[in-house]
């Protein structure tokens, strides 16, 4: 028999898949800081005791706000059908906090609004609210203070696969990604258990300053402007003029939302692959200038480094894809890949740089990567304005790091005739160079081989010096194990 599920059960399900960490949680509360006005967010964790607190100074809420804060549903920032398509807030379902007092054993919200000199209080305990009151000491301003303790307490799997420092570690990453979008807004992020300022970010003239603030002057000197509109949609930004061990520096927005893991964030990485400076020759040392990792990696790949804001109107895309919106979906998906497209060869003419690319590179970039249709329609829009424009039109102007590549067109055809023979002949004496290398290479393998005596021995020895583990000093978390055992 078909059933309704009771609503502690739906409310279980629900909250699991809303805020699926605590990472996600805390992103939950600062963005409702800053829907709320706030032009200073605190935030406070124990990754021991599952706690945080989040404090601001926004336009608060007052007791009749504070009567549907927590509830399913409750929200003040969307009221009809009509303003989904005008989102201009964070949050708008009416999901995230109630979903986080159904995961917390105690709640405490504490509200007060400027027109009062009133806070009022509201508990939740194993996600059953009780009355709002009137706190005995009020707040010194307006704003709002969440507290919520002993996280994921009916989740022991999901709390127990939580590490500590990685965690930690997300959290900051979050903050400072959303922090960029925000540079009116100061951000405080401390570590109650090490007692550590996680992140502290004053107030800041704008998303170049506050890069500066997070990641360096060094950095950010190597940081260029973009601004560039293309039908609908308008790009603004900052991109690297050098690239980067990792993709640690890689900030995608759409009117100051985050987005991650996008078909743009593909496309942005294809074209700043290995960049240099146009005046330089291709087999000069300085050619692939980048910002080494600390490890100083064997591996060549170099990631794009950029800051961009997509600007639109709300009702050219839906974020509503999963409970983070930070997956998008695109009415007209060629038309801002090709602006994205535009943006970037600007900026790269621009800087007198250019991307090496490589074969390998061309195959990775093929249409369908970009959602794109294949090779045959876009042969057949070539000639068709600016829905014609193809994704690898972007190699215009680049050089390629290994031999250059032409593509086929219908007047190629004569001159393929005529230089075939120069080309084949070429090609057997460039096979008959590599057959003599292969052959030096085998007898030197050859004499290798008999000098280790095991060569699976000697691809460990290779595997273990190359990916060498991080030697990490658990002092610290001893230190707090032990204080948490005298408890």
């Amino acid at each position: 028999m078909i059933k309704c599920l009771p609503k502690e059960v739906q409310g279980k399900l629900r909250s699991g898949v809303a805020v699926p960490s605590l990472q996600q949680c805390v992103e939950e509360l600062i963005l409702n800081s800053i829907d709320a006005g706030a032009t200073c967010v605190c935030v406070r964790m124990d990754m021991v005791a599952f706690k945080v607190q989040v404090i601001d100074n926004g336009s608060g809420m007052s007791a009749e706000d504070m009567e549907g804060v927590g509830n399913r549903y409750h929200t003040s920032k969307c009221s009809s059908v009509e303003d989904l398509d005008h989102l201009r807030y964070y949050g708008f379902r009416g999901e995230a906090v109630a979903s986080i007092v159904s995961l917390a054993t105690l709640v405490e919200i504490s509200s007060r609004v400027k027109s009062s000199a009133k806070t009022y209080v509201k508990i939740f305990k194993d996600g059953k609210c009780m009355d709002v009151f009137e706190a005995e000491t009020a707040r010194p301003s307006a704003g709002t203070t969440f507290v919520i303790c002993n996280f994921f307490h009916n989740m022991p799997v999901r709390r127990r696969r939580m590490d500590a420092v990685l965690e930690g570690e997300r959290i900051r990453h979050r903050v400072e990604a959303i922090s960029l979008m925000q540079p009116s807004v100061s951000f405080t992020l401390k570590n109650d258990c090490t007692g550590a300022m996680m992140v502290q970010l004053p107030k800041a003239r704008n998303t170049y300053h506050r890069f500066v603030q997070i990641h360096g002057l060094v950095r950010a000197q190597k940081l260029g402007e973009v601004s560039y509109t293309g039908g609908q949609f308008e790009v603004t930004g900052y991109i690297g003029r050098e690239g980067h061990y990792n993709n640690s520096l890689q900030f995608l927005y759409v009117n100051d939302r985050l987005l991650l893991k996008t078909r743009i964030h593909k496309l942005l990485n294809f074209l700043l692959r290995r960049l240099r400076s146009s005046n330089q020759k291709n087999d000069s040392p300085e050619g692939q200038s980048a910002i080494r990792s600390p490890k100083q990696k064997r591996s060549q790949e170099l990631h794009g480094v950029y800051i961009i804001n997509i600007k639109c109107s709300y009702t050219e895309y839906d974020v509503c894809l999963e409970p983070a919106k930070t997956l998008i979906e695109f009415k007209d998906w060629d038309g801002v890949l090709l602006c994205i497209e535009e943006a970037v060869k600007a900026f790269l003419s621009r800087e007198n740089l250019v991307a090496e690319l490589s074969q390998d590179d061309l195959e990775y970039a093929s249409p369908i990567l970009f959602g794109i249709a294949g090779t045959e329609q876009e042969g057949n829009n070539s000639t068709q304005g600016i829905h014609g424009t193809s994704i690898l039109d972007c190699t215009i102007g680049m050089k390629l790091a290994s031999e250059s590549v032409h593509r086929k067109h219908k007047d190629d055809n004569a001159l393929e005739d005529s230089a075939g023979q120069q080309n084949i002949e070429g090609l057997e004496e460039q096979q008959g160079q590599k057959r003599i290398i292969i052959n030096d290479v085998e007898k030197t393998q050859g004499h290798t081989k008999e000098e280790c005596g095991d060569e699976s021995q000697c691809d460990s020895l290779t595997l273990k010096a190359e990916f060498e583990p991080i030697q990490t000093d658990n002092s610290e978390a001893n230190k707090w194990n032990y204080q948490k055992k005298g408890k």
